[in-house]
């Protein structure tokens, strides 16, 4: 799977090269947002600020706290609409799958946190299958008994994920 995550980072990460960075709080969160009633007064804790992708503050709130009904909120109540257009999802995928592996790489190398790190797996490996979902694969090989590797000659198009996976692993043809 790993090498599976670098090389999507590395293929559709050049389709947003010319995409403009904007500041981004960094570490927007449920715990950074002051309010009285229902009304809110402020967002502090701004030590995280950076330019990243416009949509990274919402991408690290559903990555962290998931896609519920605050971050809805949050998005209908955004000013700029056009960031959420047809490649919000695969944007929003892309960088939370570099989360999920800068997550990993934290509770390993820097905390040694066994937990931290058993959950940033299960994060990956949720984050991942969200490529699988309606996608189309390609997979392109010199024979049908050289799936694995993945050289091209011939192009054989899965519509369905799963039928795809099962041919890249052998179990049919």
């Amino acid at each position: 799977q790993m090498e599976r995550a670098l090389r999507l980072l590395q293929e559709r990460a050049l389709k947003f090269k010319n995409m403009k960075p904007t500041f981004n709080h960094g570490d927007f969160a449920p715990k950074h947002i002051m309010y009285e009633g229902n009304e809110v007064t402020g967002i502090i804790d701004f030590g995280d600020i950076e330019s990243n992708a416009p949509i990274f503050d919402f991408v690290r709130w559903e990555y962290w706290y998931g896609n519920n009904e605050l971050l809805k909120w949050l998005k209908e109540g955004y000013p700029d609409k056009s960031v959420f257009d047809e490649s919000y999802e695969e944007q929003s995928n892309l960088i939370q799958l570099n989360m999920a592996l800068g997550s990993m790489w934290h509770y390993h190398s820097r905390q040694k946190y066994e937990k931290g790190v058993k959950d940033g797996i299960d994060k990956f490996n949720e984050v991942i299958n969200l490529f699988n979902k309606n996608q189309r694969f390609f997979v392109v090989c010199d024979e049908l008994n050289d799936l694995k590797k993945l050289h091209c000659d011939r192009i054989i198009y899965y519509d369905c994920p799963a039928k795809a996976e099962s041919v890249v692993n052998g179990d049919h043809y």
